[in-house]
């Protein structure tokens, strides 16, 4: 393919769709200002109208300039596809000429929303080095199978301007007995234990409070009379009702998020893929990933259900997600081997040996907890004391305790190869990380004076996150477990070639 090539008309209208996104603001301001201001003074008598044709008016003419913008944006925009590259040519008033080659792409990553879906396109996003769009390529509306073809040509290492939209059998006749593949009860237990549904239910009991604002007074207090004089039966139904639809708007989302949700290995790829009405597929080097992630909250733990989550470098800046991403929904407790060794060979282990952290820190931060916290009441005792105040002063210390406990019993590591694997509590939830020792941007150790006369110390390290980092903080080991962590990630300098 030497010639160059235009998207498809499709692409108008994303377009007008992502400039009226990013514009919806000023658009709702401009709709306000126009329904408010009266400009009968300034126009002649013909043209006096109502306020709803001047919204109207207005509407229209920000719509078609906004057409108008996102045709010039499609007319302009052509990419050629070469042997070992893409040149993608872009921009309305700064011509931006740029030639993408083959060996300095880390993935491309198709998606399809709705209207790809109808007319059989796709969205190709071309990631680099960058972090942004504007230098790295998107192709926002070509051929499906020619996009797919296309990303098989550069997984395989062949000629990408051989990739060719009719000659697709051979890709999806192959074997799909490495993939695997979430079945609608086991999306269905992810989407309930969740911790989206935790964050549903907050909003459900904040959501009540706010209606005072929201619905006319009248009707308020009339709805608030009715829900009084109602019986204690009713009231329990209602809230169980109300419960169950804000957890059931938790479990579609996810459903329609993360609905056929297929994760396989290509080579030294993983490809995602995901999504009811919006399909994602994202393409993850193995080199890129930086850290391996398995995270059980509360309501998995009896269970031993896993979600698997990935920290990896490059790709375009999300606040949503950070850089990290879901590789894998519901793992189960035994599968967990099985899965590591299929899609993270270099992160599988043999009969590792996990060591647990110095008990010692567990009696050190519940002392100092309960040192903390009986100073601070000691002083309001003496204003005001109660007993059931110490009856709750004792239950704080008692439950801090109970946590203290349960981090210091799930806490430990373990150290192969070039690979150091730790269990930890955090935020309540149960993780398990892998990560390698090149991955490392730094080692430091951290230990306040009390600390040092116990021989205790924390560790902190960072990888490499969407351009940005994260920070693992894993705390409470003895000086002699240090020593062997800090002799083990030295080896680094040493051996730097074979890592």
């Amino acid at each position: 393919m030497n010639n160059f090539q235009r998207l498809h008309p499709l692409a108008i209208l994303l377009y007008l769709l992502t400039l009226c996104k990013q514009s919806f603001w000023l658009i709702f301001s401009g709709v306000l200002f126009v329904g408010t201001f009266d400009f009968h003074p300034y126009l002649p008598e013909v043209l006096h109208v109502s306020s709803l044709v001047m919204i109207i008016l207005f509407l229209l003419i920000t719509f078609s300039l906004l057409g108008g913008l996102s045709w010039y944006r499609w007319h302009r925009f052509r990419y050629r596809i070469y042997e070992d590259a893409i040149q993608i040519v872009q921009g309305l008033l700064i011509r931006r000429d740029r030639t993408i080659k083959a060996k300095n792409i880390h993935s491309m990553n198709i998606n399809q929303h709705i209207f790809h879906q109808v007319f059989n396109l796709a969205e190709l996003k071309i990631e680099t080095a960058g972090s942004d769009l504007q230098v790295d390529g998107e192709l926002k509306a070509i051929d499906e199978r020619f996009a797919h073809q296309l990303k098989r040509q550069f997984t395989a290492g062949l000629p990408l301007n051989e990739a060719n939209s009719n000659e697709l059998a051979h890709v999806n006749a192959e074997s799909e007995s490495g993939d695997w593949k979430v079945s609608i009860y086991r999306l269905l237990t992810a989407g309930l234990t969740t911790g989206r549904i935790g964050a549903l239910l907050a909003v459900a009991f904040i959501l009540p409070s706010e209606l005072i604002n929201l619905l006319p007074e009248g009707l308020y207090e009339k709805s608030e009379s009715w829900v009084l004089h109602q019986p204690v039966i009713t009231w329990m139904l209602g809230i169980m009702f109300y419960v169950s639809i804000m957890i059931a708007i938790g479990v579609i989302s996810y459903l329609v998020t993360y609905g056929r949700f297929t994760l396989k290995r290509e080579g030294d790829y993983l490809i995602v893929k995901h999504g009811l009405i919006e399909k994602k597929e994202t393409q993850l080097h193995m080199n890129r990933i930086q850290a391996v992630t398995f995270k059980k909250n509360l309501l998995r733990m009896p269970f031993g259900w896993y979600g698997c989550y990935v920290d990896f470098a490059g790709g375009e800046v999300d606040e949503k997600t950070a850089g990290r991403q879901l590789l894998f929904p519901l793992v189960k407790r035994r599968e967990l081997a099985t899965f590591i060794q299929q899609f993270l060979p270099d992160y599988y282990a043999v009969n590792r040996t996990y060591r647990m952290t110095d008990s010692l820190g567990y009696f050190y931060r519940f002392a100092r907890f309960t040192l903390m916290i009986v100073l601070v009441s000691g002083v309001g005792f003496y204003f005001y004391f109660r007993w059931w105040l110490v009856f709750v002063l004792f239950t704080i210390i008692a439950l801090r305790g109970a946590y203290y406990y349960l981090d210091y019993r799930i806490k430990c590591y373990a150290i192969q190869s070039n690979v150091l694997m730790f269990h930890y509590l955090l935020k309540l939830s149960s993780c398990y990380t892998l990560v390698k020792r090149i991955h490392m941007l730094d080692f430091n150790r951290i230990e306040s004076p009390a600390m040092r006369k116990l021989n205790l110390c924390h560790l902190k390290f960072t990888v490499m996150n969407n351009f940005l980092g994260t920070t693992f903080k894993y705390g409470w080991f003895s000086k002699k477990q240090m020593y062997e962590i800090t002799h083990w990630y030295q080896k680094r300098k040493k051996n730097s070639g074979t890592i």
